[in-house]
């Protein structure tokens, strides 16, 4: 009986570990700026992987337990906040997907399951409200380099 039972913990033990990638994008160009292996034992939301990754890689960051405010020391506040024109704004920050997928959740309630989730990734976009009207949510920069901070940059 000792037998099984330690290969049973064995193989639970070997599926709860699993590794996938963490990608950041660059802001203007859609160029992985980082792209690192991770190596995650049990299940943990992004916002722990946040704080484990981000220091880990010496990556400038900023986020509080639900929200990215910064990587690379990105435009945040009123510096991330565009008037396109009268009733036209867009505000720009953080948005992750894991697996090519948008949450529609905050990095803390998103658990990320070590056995299934194969890649993270950041990428710096915007929300666009046009008119009291949402249009955009989390739409990449780099799909609109003649915008804000990659305005008259070579890309």
């Amino acid at each position: 009986m000792k037998k099984p039972l330690i290969s049973l913990l064995f193989l639970i033990t070997f599926n709860a570990h699993a590794v996938f990638w963490i990608e950041v994008i660059n802001p203007c160009v859609n160029v992985a700026s980082v792209y690192e292996e991770v190596d995650v034992f049990a299940p943990a939301s992004v916002s722990d992987v946040v704080k484990f990754f981000f220091p880990a890689f010496e990556i400038p960051y900023e986020a509080t337990e639900t929200s990215m405010i910064h990587i690379y020391n990105t435009p945040t506040g009123t510096d991330g906040f565009e008037v396109v024109a009268e009733n036209h704004y867009r505000y720009y920050g953080w948005c992750y997907e894991v697996d090519g997928v948008m949450p529609d959740v905050t990095m803390d309630r998103y658990i990320i399951d070590p056995v299934t989730t194969s890649k993270i990734r950041w990428f710096y976009g915007y929300a666009e409200r046009i008119n009291d009207d949402w249009v955009h949510y989390c739409e990449p920069l780099y799909n609109h380099p003649d915008q804000f901070i990659c305005a008259g940059q070579l890309n």
